[in-house]
């Protein structure tokens, strides 16, 4: 399941990872924090234990998974600090915009309104970086992210050179052992599409691929 995909990546800070892969982990996320807080209402437990394991074991993906789809546009990981730093900004100005009256009442100054204008810019410009397309073809972090990740492409036998690039796609092959072997390839993708590890769409890729070098 291409949701699922950043578990598989965990510490990866190499490479990219496209529009699909981040934000239906990002969902997978969300859904799964979402059971252990209901589980969590409903047990004894002073402390949300289930929401403690899920955050504890997806913060880390999470936040390569966002270096990676920085990558995928052609910007370094460290981009996703100007709209943090923004908003860290806008936030202690809101603060300090607060105001006592006469009355002794908390007043919002003018300078309220720049404080949220910031923070809804920075929230606006770090969407605008995880939901750009990525680039269509190999920039300086790697090739699209229409590979079969390192874990994967060991299940079935393949290099994670011979999945992702393609120029692989051009080397001779014998043809007597050739068919044989791109069949057996091929059958394991479609074991793993069947389990869910792989998307239609990157089954589809990957016997494009093996079918080409044959």
């Amino acid at each position: 399941m291409e949701g699922l995909r950043p578990l598989f990546r965990y510490f990866e800070l190499s490479g990219r990872s496209g529009r699909a892969e981040f934000w239906k982990f990002c969902a997978f996320v969300l859904m799964a924090e979402t059971l252990a807080a209901f589980l969590d209402t409903g047990s004894n437990n002073k402390v949300p234990v289930i929401t403690s394991i899920i955050v504890v074991v997806t913060t880390i993906p999470q936040w390569t998974a966002t270096v990676r789809r920085l990558h995928d546009i052609g910007k370094s990981g460290w981009a996703m600090l100007w709209p943090i730093g923004i908003a860290a900004i806008g936030a202690v100005v809101a603060g300090m915009s607060q105001q006592v009256n006469e009355y002794g009442e908390k007043a919002q100054s003018p300078i309220g309104l720049i404080a949220i204008l910031l923070i809804l810019g920075s929230f606006g410009y770090g969407l605008y970086l995880l939901t750009k397309a990525g680039d269509e073809y190999e920039n300086q972090y790697g090739d699209p992210d229409n590979h079969v990740p390192t874990a994967f492409a060991e299940l079935i036998g393949m290099s994670v050179d011979s999945a992702d690039r393609p120029s692989a796609a051009h080397r001779p092959a014998s043809k007597a052992g050739g068919v044989d072997e791109a069949m057996a390839q091929i059958e394991r993708l479609g074991q793993l599409r069947e389990k869910g590890l792989l998307s239609d769409e990157e089954f589809a890729t990957q016997k494009s691929a093996i079918l080409a070098r044959v």
